[in-house]
């Protein structure tokens, strides 16, 4: 043990860097204590030179990780949190078999107070960018943090270099999830949902911001018809690669799910359908300008809304089946007045949020200006009535855990926490989530 001591010690007398010898020093320690725990416990036999192969790849994978090389094409700026925070910068290395989540936290003086990582035998990007904010929230909460910022760089993936134009939102997507799924037992929930829910906001990016007419009536038919040999007729070359990666996902939960669990994940796929039909009747309205009543709005924005109705039908995917059955997808797919409640607040709440943002770009009018032009009041008038309907809809969403209803109460508590963390992300403005001591941003 003396040996490694001194090893880590003398680091700092060959110039090596202070943050470098702490990573250095917790993987060392890190590979003895689990090296030490697998000899007393399960009787394993130490091999010495595999120990040392093995903090010597670990740490080279993690150096590359926290520490990557400077590029002549970019640079990375970090600014420190302020007094009594600290932040947790959050990253993946992505192999061909397995990944490792790092977390470095600093503190307001730029000073690492803790290095932590976790490794998952599976490869994919998207869940790795998960995993490791999944691994920077549970630290938070081991190390007893009152106030944090928590970052990530996915955008430095290559999947999210293809889209250029979508916002950099995974941290943001997670903890969204995270608050539907909180408990431990639905980790494969939370893992096939927020996929869903990163690849549902390039979708509302493609249509809401980017795409053409022509490529989005293309993409439409395309998705309508969900068939790989459709991906020739897409033009450009990103329509192609999110189409591919939309049925290839769909294609994974299905091979990770019994036979008898496929069923929910084909009304799942047919709600996904239906958001990019109204998608593209959004679409279709901002290129011919055309100003809907709020009712109208209502019915088309009601689907569109962050693909609220397909994400709460993809939520039961990873529930049980003794929870979720047939008659369950089919009082959802009656639109049950506790879900239009959930979906309508959750609308209300974006427009007024993003109002500002939106007026000042290429949008097509939000629920604000359709209740202002149709009622002919101000944009004051307006948000204080679309406030009030807010509130109106919490208590029709209380009333359906006040009476008896045939509907398990896992699945209601699904559509209120859905609820529960719009609200919470939609009370501030949307270029940083902000709530009780936590910013979240990519």
């Amino acid at each position: 043990m003396w040996d490694w001591v001194k090893f880590i010690w003398d680091l700092k007398h060959k110039g090596i860097g202070a943050e470098e010898v702490y990573l250095y020093a917790s993987v060392v320690v890190d590979t003895i204590w689990r090296t030490r725990n697998d000899k007393v416990h399960n009787n394993y036999i130490v091999n010495v030179k595999n120990c040392i192969d093995y903090i010597c790849s670990s740490y080279a994978n993690l150096h590359a990780t926290i520490f990557p090389s400077p590029s002549a094409c970019s640079k990375v700026s970090w600014s420190p949190p302020p007094q009594d925070w600290i932040k947790l910068n959050c990253d993946v290395k992505v192999g061909l078999d397995s990944m490792c989540s790092t977390l470095v936290v600093r503190n307001h003086l730029g000073r690492v107070v803790w290095v932590q990582t976790s490794r998952v035998d599976f490869s994919d990007a998207l869940c790795g960018e998960v995993a490791a904010c999944c691994l920077a929230i549970s630290t938070a909460k081991d190390i007893g943090a009152k106030f944090v910022i928590v970052e990530s760089n996915s955008r430095e993936h290559e999947f999210a270099k293809k889209f250029p134009f979508a916002r950099d939102r995974i941290v943001e997507l997670y903890f969204w999830i995270l608050g539907v799924y909180y408990e431990p037992k639905y980790s494969q929930a939370r893992k096939l949902l927020t996929k869903v829910i990163a690849l549902t906001s390039i979708t509302d990016d493609i249509y809401d911001a980017y795409g053409t007419i022509d490529e989005l009536q293309l993409l439409t038919q395309a998705m309508q018809r969900w068939d790989i040999s459709y991906i020739d007729k897409l033009e450009p070359e990103y329509l192609k690669t999110y189409y591919k990666a939309m049925l290839d996902s769909y294609e994974e939960f299905e091979k990770e799910l019994k036979k008898k669990e496929i069923y929910k994940l084909e009304y799942a796929k047919e709600e996904m359908k239906r958001m990019i039909r109204a998608y593209f009747e959004e679409a279709r309205w901002l290129n011919q300008k055309y100003f809907p009543s709020l009712d109208e709005h209502l019915r088309v924005s009601y689907v569109t809304n962050c693909g609220n109705i397909m994400l709460i039908a993809t939520s039961f995917v990873g529930m049980d089946n003794d929870i979720v059955t047939n008659q369950t997808l089919q009082w959802l797919s009656n639109d049950p007045k506790i879900v239009k409640a959930s979906t309508l607040l959750s609308r209300h709440m974006n427009d007024i949020a993003s109002r500002k943002f939106e007026q000042e770009r290429n949008h097509i009018p939000s629920t604000v200006e359709c209740y202002m032009k149709q009622y002919g009041v101000s944009e004051e008038e307006a948000v204080e009535e679309l406030n009030k309907r807010v509130v109106n809809y919490w208590k029709e969403i209380n009333e359906d855990f006040i009476r008896p209803t045939a509907v398990p109460f896992p699945i209601l508590i699904r559509v209120l926490n859905f609820t529960k963390v719009a609200e919470l992300i939609y009370k501030e403005d949307n270029e940083n989530v902000y709530f009780k001591g936590m910013v979240i941003r990519a």
